[in-house]
């Protein structure tokens, strides 16, 4: 879910550790000996196995006896895709693999989620290098995903990849929050989910089942997801999908076209329970892999497991790792080591392949005896290569003429918010709670509190002396001096929560669901949305100056204000190339800005036009906007942590940061 109107940003930084190992695609070396970042896995019929590493920017090929070579990217040297001989392209940020062979030719396809593509590696027999090409998305170009020719259509942080016995290639396109079909003619479906529309499943909430929720089968293409990051197809072509911020996997009869929720518990994270898989919680599910008998494994790294779901039974079990424990592995006993945010999965045979990111090995798993070895990597990372992130310059594009479309739907009851930020700097915050602070004090993040749901905004308080964020449950953390005062944890929620706005009278907060419902701690409240027809899902809040109401916006740009919150305009009935993710109050209240998910900003009112990022090659979407209450210009910050600043002071970004996860506003 892509909000915000306060800019916040991620953790305080995190160290890379050791030396780089570097390759070369003729010269074999030990896999073992490579510093690496493991990302996406693969394997092929000879057993080899593929390894994307985030920390080198390249795709590696490991033989059974470990023996490593480079596929495609240049060592340590990110960049965009070139199509030509493989090893002389850079690659942007490696994600999800998948192999596929005909006769004598091998092709393995990568999910570059920094250059927004699917790269597609050929070669023949097992001689290396192979030829790129660019099999899925179109890179640059932002807007919905377009039914069609596949490298005609935008993707937005592609992760998972996987195939089927008939080369169809499935992808979770995970900003999107959709799943794509590929052909192998090269034409792109949409399998599951609604473009840029991030929801919950088909559920219900009952008196009966265990967590007090059911989830009815709905077709796949009617059904919500949020930031799905992996998709594995078994042999009778039913899909399952890791629907990451819903905290379920989901799978797709191929019969019927239905899905529905087989392992988790809809937008609620926890510990697994051994048992029945659809009566287990799940924490944030990031990778799958199906076995020959058509067993499920789940790579549920906020729980530091890898688990698996039965076939037969529909049982849940533990494989690898100990729950809610993180540590360096010990070789032995699977599930007496501890695991390090497994992330993505790979099975050959009897053996599981996991990607242990933050121990920056793979493991292999006997899933006979259940004993663990260190299959590849050092433990070490790879040193950062130092990239310069220059303040971009704002580039002049028209601003919208505010139309006058209908105005607020006035429920007065009372309320007050205000989005500004006050003093110097800014923080960003990432999914996982983490806050990166720029010329401004760090107070504190919420890495190491365990977070039922992922964070999806961050306020600051109205004297900079402290912060919020808030997850989509409801919950919200407080740190340096923002008073706590509730969450929404314990109220029942017909939609996730996607954005906060604080009231500067009170010092209380506004919470704002995706369907419009609005929950006022510590600061009167307004009216809300929750209940009536919307176009689109609620993306964002902001608060007037002066805490005597708010407005809140949807994903096609339509602006509803409350209590004093006077209508200025909206995108109502116009064209956008993305979605609106966010809004921002002017100093005075009289008017504000929408900001796109491509970096296009719309004023209204009073609102001055500063400049947007429309024009500017980004690697990931924007995610919010914050104003500058000393100058009126405003920031823009993207996924990875890219700030691009408008008539306001660059502080610096986190782009050139390792991300556990995306930044959120």
């Amino acid at each position: 879910m892509c909000t915000m109107f306060v800019l916040a940003v991620g953790m305080m930084g995190l160290t890379r550790k050791s030396t780089v190992q570097l390759v070369s695609a003729v010269g074999t070396l030990s896999a073992k000996s490579t510093a690496m970042v493991p990302n996406g896995l693969a394997v092929d019929t000879a057993g080899n196995l593929y390894i994307s590493d985030i920390g080198s920017h390249v795709v590696y090929k490991v033989t059974p006896q470990g023996g490593l070579s480079i596929v495609a990217g240049v060592s340590g040297s990110s960049g965009a895709l070139t199509p030509g001989p493989a090893t002389a392209s850079k690659i942007g940020t490696p994600a999800g693999l998948a192999f596929y062979a005909s006769s004598n030719v091998s092709n393995v396809y990568f999910a570059d989620s920094y250059n927004q593509a699917i790269g597609k590696v050929t070669y023949s027999g097992s001689t290396l290098p192979g030829i790129l090409s660019i099999y899925a998305g179109n890179p640059g170009s932002y807007g919905a995903p377009i039914p069609g020719p596949a490298t005609s259509t935008p993707l937005s942080s592609p992760e998972g990849i996987a195939l089927d016995s008939a080369g169809n290639l499935y992808v979770a396109d995970s900003f999107h929050s959709v799943v794509e079909k590929i052909t192998p003619s090269g034409t792109m479906s949409i399998v599951a989910g609604q473009a840029d529309t991030a929801g919950a499943p088909n559920c219900i909430f009952s008196t009966t089942s265990l967590y007090g929720i059911t989830c009815t089968p709905i077709q796949a293409t009617s059904a919500y997801l949020d930031i799905p990051e992996a998709v594995a197809v078994d042999g009778s072509g039913d899909i399952f999908i890791a629907d990451t911020g819903n905290h379920v996997v989901e799978e797709i009869n191929s019969t019927t076209g239905l899905l529905s929720v087989i392992a988790g518990v809809p937008g609620s994270s926890g510990a697994p329970t051994p048992g029945l898989a659809n009566k287990s919680a799940l924490g944030d599910p990031t990778g799958l892999a199906l076995d020959a008998s058509g067993n499920l494994y789940i790579a549920d790294p906020s729980n530091n497991v890898v688990e698996e779901i039965n076939s037969q039974t529909g049982l849940l079990s533990v494989v690898a790792g100990m729950v809610g424990q993180s540590g360096p592995p010990t070789p032995g006993q699977a599930t007496l080591s501890k695991l390090n945010s497994p992330g993505e999965l790979a099975i050959s045979g009897n053996n599981l392949y996991i990607s242990d990111t933050n121990n920056n090995v793979v493991e292999k798993v006997d899933l006979v005896a259940g004993i663990l070895s260190i299959f590849a990597g050092t433990g070490t990372a790879p040193t950062p290569t130092s990239i310069p992130t220059p303040t971009p310059t704002s580039i002049p594009t028209p601003t919208p003429t505010s139309i006058p479309t209908p105005t607020s739907i006035p429920t007065p009851t009372s309320t007050s918010i205000p989005a500004s930020t006050q003093g110097s700097g800014y923080q960003l915050a990432a999914a996982d709670g983490g806050v990166f602070s720029f010329g401004a004090p760090f107070y504190g993040s919420a890495t190491n509190t365990r977070l039922n749901a992922r964070i999806v905004g961050m306020a600051r308080t109205p004297n900079g002396g402290g912060y919020w964020l808030v997850a989509a449950d409801g919950g919200v953390f407080s740190f340096g001096d923002a008073a706590f005062h509730g969450s929404a944890t314990n109220i029942r929620l017909n939609q996730p929560v996607v954005g906060m706005a604080v009231d500067p009278a009170t010092g209380g907060y506004w919470l704002v669901a995706a369907d419009g419902g609005v929950f006022s701690f510590g600061a009167p409240y307004y009216g809300s949305k929750g209940g009536g027809n919307l176009t689109s899902a609620i993306v964002g809040i902001a608060s007037t100056p002066d805490g005597g109401g708010y407005w809140i916006t949807t994903a096609d740009g339509r602006v509803y204000g409350f209590g004093d919150a006077s209508y200025h305009g909206d995108m109502a009935g116009k064209s956008l190339n993305q979605p609106i993710v966010g809004i921002a109050s002017t100093p005075t209240g009289g008017g504000y800005w929408l900001v796109a998910a491509d970096g296009g900003v719309f004023s209204f009112g009073d609102a001055a036009f500063h400049g947007s990022a429309t024009n500017i090659r980004l690697n990931q979407p924007v995610v919010g906007m914050a104003v500058d209450p000393a100058t009126g210009g405003y920031w823009l910050v993207a996924a990875d942590g890219g700030v691009f600043s408008f008539d306001a002071p660059f502080y610096g970004s986190a782009a050139n940061i390792r991300l556990n996860e995306p930044i959120v506003g």
